[in-house]
């Protein structure tokens, strides 16, 4: 498992558009850093004034931040966990290492920076990559395999089978991700 670092905004979100129901009417302020206490959350630019959907193309840390104070640990922790994201999955006779995000129960600054993938964050490539694919499969994640079919001699000898492993998020927060991605 890896530190996913801003591929995680894609679960954050998420998560945002499954529980802020004015999320996509905010506007967040980015001046290049957002400060909580003696701590901080940086951003790599000033991005101004933004909304979800600006702060999602730009990757802007900041409106991240903003974001996971909204959401706060426990609810980013119970998405996180609800998209399979901190999950070891098996297919293929291959079982992954299973990823981890703490930040329930943490400080702000924290939780803002496991919002945008650092913290304690970690995830397998491959199950991000199946997380993704619930995205781009309208909220219904699937089992992946490496191998489609199997053709020798012109006579298909193996064909893997599509198993749904049931709906992670609502179809309207996978388009509304699909659009933005």
């Amino acid at each position: 498992a890896y530190t996913p670092g801003s591929i995680f905004k894609i679960v954050t979100a998420a998560a945002a558009l499954e529980s802020i129901p004015d999320i996509q009417d905010q506007t967040f302020t980015c001046n290049g850093v957002t400060e909580y206490g003696i701590d901080k959350v940086t951003c790599m630019e000033n991005h101004g004034q933004l909304g979800l959907k600006d702060a999602f193309a730009q990757s802007c840390n900041c409106a991240f931040a903003q974001i996971a104070d909204q959401l706060g640990g426990k609810t980013l922790q119970r998405y996180a966990e609800q998209f399979g994201v901190t999950g070891s999955i098996s297919f293929d006779g291959i079982t992954t290492a299973a990823g981890k995000i703490e930040a329930e129960g943490q400080a702000a600054v924290s939780v803002a920076w496991s919002a945008i993938g650092q913290h304690k964050d970690l995830v397998n490539p491959c199950v991000f990559v199946s997380f993704v694919g619930a995205v781009a499969n309208g909220g219904v994640a699937t089992a992946p395999h490496l191998v489609t079919d199997i053709t020798v001699g012109g006579r298909q000898t193996y064909r893997a089978e599509s198993v749904s492993k049931g709906r992670i998020m609502s179809a309207e927060t996978a388009a509304t991700l699909q659009a933005m991605m």
